[in-house]
């Protein structure tokens, strides 16, 4: 961790002017403390919390290698918004799958509908390497695109699509015309039909469904309704209204409403980096701190934070994960707003253990690490490749400028560290008898 305290460090020399100065230099992987509401100590808890909720994307953009990769993925044809317009280390073609992490394919039409720009919607699949070794079938993962207008390789769920892959499961990214939860099931039966070219590798008894904001939503609600999921994942979102609930699903909650971009008035983008979405001379220019109340998502009747309630009350295994300085935007980065250094990172390793624990009948000891209160392992971070921390030594000893960055890691950081001290993070598994109201300060 001595290259990621040098990368915050200099993150915050920039931003100093932004930084109260009772902070004095921010460390985001640090414990802020149990002080009460209201305390001095608990308000410079928050103020830390804040200036974390967009570190991460001062650290994106402020990366050489970051410019470095968009630039490369561009001169070998990826098109921005008609190819790829996520994280570019993790551009599923030339990037993820040409280093043998997995297996790549594009429908181009896997239903006819109207889109923006055509008459088909589309689909992406990912899968593990197949081999003689590891030949399948594979658990399946549906992800429905909220977010596509065009295509679905506009989805802001690469990062959790291939890792679930990696981790031997077969995913299928699929535009669905917005959070249109007949087409998501008609998207199931595609999965499950023998038009899907890689129907041979899929264990259509194994299905889970995951999905992030508006598509949060549709899992959920298809997750709970369509029998043939075992488990759902909700990003940032979900709904239970009018639902009979009967799969395990996990609901993950940000810190901040929002995505705190109206605050990052002209962001900052050193005048080495070129960058496609910012003026080179863009300099530090921030609204002043406000009010906790307009900073904050409140609980409110049939939120977000209300949804495992209703789960634990239906009896179904349920776990809500609220992550420390977070913004809607976490589940998705970098798709227009900002996020924090670490939370991609958590929310993949919380997804990937539910999943195993509920699709792959507790594979990989998943139960544990739902339940585990000391430290992260590495069970997400051997799937971490996207824009993270930059080393310039490392760069300049490899002769190569993509070769400076560093991958956000998170095993061995502090579990509770890593968790709202907003909002609590709970659990009720094996039908409640495994309960946990608090993971970060109550629990064993």
């Amino acid at each position: 961790m001595v290259m990621a305290a040098w990368v915050l460090a200099t993150s915050t020399a920039r931003a100093q002017s932004l930084v109260p100065e009772e902070l004095g230099v921010i460390d985001c992987s640090a414990d802020v403390g149990d002080d009460p509401p209201g305390s001095l100590g608990w308000i410079l808890a928050d103020k830390n919390n804040f200036f974390c909720g967009y570190e991460g994307w001062l650290l994106y953009y402020g990366n050489p290698a970051m410019a470095a990769a968009t630039a490369a993925n561009h001169a070998q044809g990826s098109v921005l918004f008609r190819d790829f317009i996520g994280d570019p280390f993790r551009e599923p073609a030339l990037r993820w799958a040409a280093q043998g992490r997995g297996e790549y394919m594009y429908i181009p039409s896997w239903k006819e509908g109207q889109t923006l720009l055509g008459s088909s919607q589309d689909a992406v699949l990912l899968s593990p390497v197949v081999s003689p070794a590891n030949p399948g079938p594979f658990p399946g993962i549906v992800i429905p695109c909220h977010s596509c207008f065009v295509s679905a390789k506009e989805s802001d769920q690469f990062a959790i699509a291939e890792s679930l892959a990696e981790a031997g499961y077969l995913v299928l990214i699929a535009y669905v015309g917005g959070n249109n939860v007949e087409a998501t099931v008609e998207a199931t039966d595609y999965f499950l039909s023998a038009s899907n070219p890689w129907q041979d590798r899929l264990d259509g008894a194994r299905l889970g469904i995951a999905g992030h904001s508006g598509a949060a939503g549709l899992a959920s609600t298809v997750g709970n309704t369509d029998p043939r999921f075992s488990a759902a994942v909700a990003f940032d979102g979900g709904n239970v209204a009018g639902l009979e609930l009967r799969t395990p699903t996990m609901i993950q909650v940000a810190d901040y409403s929002g995505n705190l971009g109206s605050l990052l008035v002209r962001p900052d983008v050193p005048d080495e980096v070129p960058s496609l979405l910012f003026p080179p001379d863009a300099a530090f220019s921030f609204l002043p701190y406000g009010p906790n109340t307009i900073r904050h998502t409140r609980p409110v009747p049939t939120g977000k934070y209300t949804f495992f309630d209703a789960f634990k009350a239906a009896g179904v295994d349920t776990m809500q994960v609220a992550i420390r300085a977070t913004t809607h935007i976490d589940s998705g980065r970098p798709a227009g707003g900002a996020f924090s250094t670490f939370g991609e990172m958590v929310g993949i390793y919380y997804a990937l253990a539910w999943f195993d624990q509920y699709v792959r009948d507790g594979a990989n000891d998943a139960l544990s690490r739902l339940t585990a209160t000391d430290t992260f392992d590495a069970s997400a971070d051997v799937y971490s490749i996207g824009t993270g921390f930059f080393e310039p030594l490392q760069a300049k000893n490899a002769g190569s400028v993509e070769a400076g960055n560093v991958p956000i890691k998170i095993a061995g950081i502090s579990i509770r560290n890593r968790l709202s001290f907003w909002y609590p993070t709970r659990y009720f598994l094996n039908g409640g008898t495994l309960e946990c109201e608090d993971v970060r300060n109550d629990c064993p």
